[in-house]
């Protein structure tokens, strides 16, 4: 299981493969193991075909299978097999859980479909599931990204209204999208918020702000910006 969560495939096979030598059949949990090495990995390949040797053990994959498989598709970006993987889900009788919602809308984030990536928002919400901090924050990343800022505020104003405090992660995602959309003043303020709530600002959020304010000719604000990067100890990239 440790080779698995440690991204390593070749050791969790070698204890795969070295389990039989010895007559332990391997269960489900360590065919689980397996699969999550394998995706980790970005090997689905070999993922797909640990869970098809697993079938042919006669074990039963479990919610916690597919929703690795799915991870692994959306590691890929490969949104035919997440469909395909979650088809098979859903015929075995299992009820899409928190995961599985949160990797289909992390998979349609991160491959620009936002309407797809809301609309299983939507399908999460219905089934009674609440949307944690990061699925939140994936979609704000999204929406950042494409440049539908729109979509993304009143995605905050819901995790909030959720009682899911935004984290630097979430504030990086818009202060990243409204300096690519030249609202340099408004990402400013919005540090100015991370601050006042002791949101510590990383390297990545600082960066992203002071290339936009210079990109923007805001010069008095990217003294301000740097003036913050200095006292902090973070070095403009």
């Amino acid at each position: 299981a440790r080779a698995g969560t440690w991204r390593q495939p070749r050791l969790a096979t070698a204890y795969y493969k070295d389990m039989q030598r010895r007559g332990i059949e391997p269960d489900t949990l360590t065919h689980n193991s397996l699969i999550n090495a394998f995706a980790k990995a970005h090997d689905l390949e070999k993922a797909l075909a640990v869970a098809a040797a697993m079938r042919r053990r006669g074990l039963t994959p479990t919610t916690v299978t597919y929703n690795t498989l799915l991870d692994g598709c959306a590691r890929a970006r490969n949104l035919t097999l997440a469909a395909a993987t979650l088809a098979e889900l859903r015929a075995a009788g299992l009820a899409p859980s928190e995961r599985t919602y949160s990797i289909m809308i992390h998979l349609c984030a991160r491959t620009g479909r936002l309407d797809g990536a809301f609309g299983w928002l939507r399908r999460m919400e219905r089934s009674g599931l609440t949307p944690n901090a990061v699925t939140y924050s994936t979609l704000i990343h999204g929406c950042g990204r494409a440049a539908q800022l729109s979509r993304a505020f009143p995605l905050l104003e819901q995790m909030e209204a959720a009682g899911l405090p935004p984290n630097v992660v979430t504030y990086t995602s818009l202060i990243d999208a409204l300096c690519r959309g030249g609202e340099v003043a408004r990402a400013v303020a919005l540090l100015r918020t991370m601050l006042e709530r002791s949101i510590e600002p990383n390297a990545i959020t600082c960066n992203a702000l002071f290339n936009g304010c210079l990109q923007h000719g805001e010069v008095l604000l990217a003294r301000e910006v740097l003036s913050y990067m200095t006292s902090a100890g973070i070095a403009p990239s």
